[in-house]
């Protein structure tokens, strides 16, 4: 069990896939060993302005004398969400970048325990269908990310010709959400009426 979890804090760069997951400006992640009473935990944290948005596990249990079970999940919490809002944003919904940490996690996890580079096909295939799933949870990381921008704009004391136009763009993205909300969606596998 120990070697298992030297190999996944010693992750090779090859093996790392969760840049897919750091897609909104100031997120990172860093992984840290919590050890549990009948194994060891290890915790990748996903962070934005240095507090978790998204958790992603990797359970280490004894199956044998050289033998490891590894149980992965992720957990979306609140405290970078907290944190927006305590500066005057509007709470984010970090759905689909929790969703992304977990894709991303799970890969590099397997890749690390298999001795392998990341799949990239593979993990783009799965973020294609991550997305196509959910794409509302999609939108709306998009329009916390720009609403967030346009706070960072007015207190950096943009000139209220800037928040107006600000304003604006914000009307007009949510006047094309709920037009495409209202629109049938199309099946899995099709983008912009082609065949992939």
């Amino acid at each position: 069990m120990a070697s298992v979890a030297r190999k996944l804090v010693a992750m090779p760069a090859a093996s790392d896939a969760t840049r897919f997951a750091l897609q909104v400006p100031e997120t990172s992640v860093y992984v840290a060993p919590e050890n549990e009473p009948d194994g060891e935990r290890m915790v990748w944290h996903f962070t934005q302005r240095g507090l978790d948005y998204c958790r992603f596990y990797a359970e280490l249990r004894p199956e044998g004398p050289d033998k490891t079970r590894v149980r992965t999940w992720a957990e979306k919490t609140a405290d970078a969400a907290d944190a927006i809002v305590a500066a005057g944003g509007r709470r984010p919904d970090h759905t689909y970048l929790c969703n992304m940490a977990r894709l991303a996690g799970e890969e590099s996890v397997s890749a690390t325990l298999e001795g392998r580079p990341i799949d990239n096909a593979a993990m783009m295939r799965r973020i294609r269908a991550n997305v196509a799933a959910n794409p509302l949870a999609v939108g709306a990381t998009a329009a916390d990310a720009m609403d967030e921008a346009a706070r960072m704009m007015k207190d950096d004391g943009s000139s209220s010709r800037n928040a107006s136009r600000s304003a604006a763009m914000d009307a007009a993205n949510r006047a094309h959400e709920q037009d495409l909300r209202s629109r049938p969606s199309a099946p899995v596998g099709t983008f912009n009426g082609a065949d992939r």
